[in-house]
């Protein structure tokens, strides 16, 4: 069952004030490799630095996937009102890989072959492929297997899933958007900045 967008947004909320900090838990792998990164750049012109820089790019891309897979099954768990056990969750995610990167990449594959078949076709299968990603991270289902049940789950729920797809970030963007502005505007009062 879909669930409206304010429905969405309230449930998200309460889990993220619930778990607020297994979800940081899981957002703090990603400071180390980043702190390297940023520590390689900085350093002076060397034989090491752009191994280092690209060492620490791949374990960037790593880790985020694995986070984004352990945070989806995690929050599935937390959703299904089951127990949450963190090593079985991060050996799973790490299986879970493959099969997510495999799906994303028939997705992107169907997309980019729907703009060759002009825009529609392209935001059509957008549409119905919007849920391979989590599917295969989540539900243990191979790559083709995702993407067929991720149309499966679009089907009679098309319009709405694609509001869904659209309207979710644009709101998110827009709140960004305005938060930042305001904080910028306020600093920059405060600063006597343009």
């Amino acid at each position: 069952m879909l669930l409206n967008p304010q429905e969405l947004l309230r449930d998200t909320m309460r889990l993220y004030r619930k778990e607020f900090w297994m979800y940081v838990g899981y957002a703090t792998w990603f400071v180390v490799p980043t702190a390297i990164f940023y520590f390689a750049v900085v350093l002076p012109p060397s034989a090491i630095k752009m191994p280092l820089i690209i060492l620490t790019v791949l374990a960037q891309l790593f880790i985020s996937l694995w986070m984004a897979v352990a945070i989806m099954r995690a929050t599935r768990a937390l959703h299904m009102g089951e127990t949450l056990e963190p090593q079985t969750i991060s050996r799973h995610a790490l299986r879970r890989i493959q099969p997510v990167l495999s799906a994303a990449f028939l997705q992107a594959l169907i997309v980019v072959g729907g703009f060759l078949l002009l825009v529609v076709p392209a935001f059509i299968f957008w549409v119905w492929y919007a849920l391979a990603q989590v599917i295969a991270g989540v539900e243990d289902k191979p790559a083709l297997e995702s993407l067929a049940a991720s149309r499966a789950l679009v089907r009679d729920r098309f319009w709405t899933t694609a509001w869904q797809l659209v309207a979710g970030p644009l709101v998110v963007m827009l709140l960004y958007s305005f938060l930042v502005g305001g904080l910028l505007l306020i600093i920059g009062s405060i600063l006597g900045l343009d």
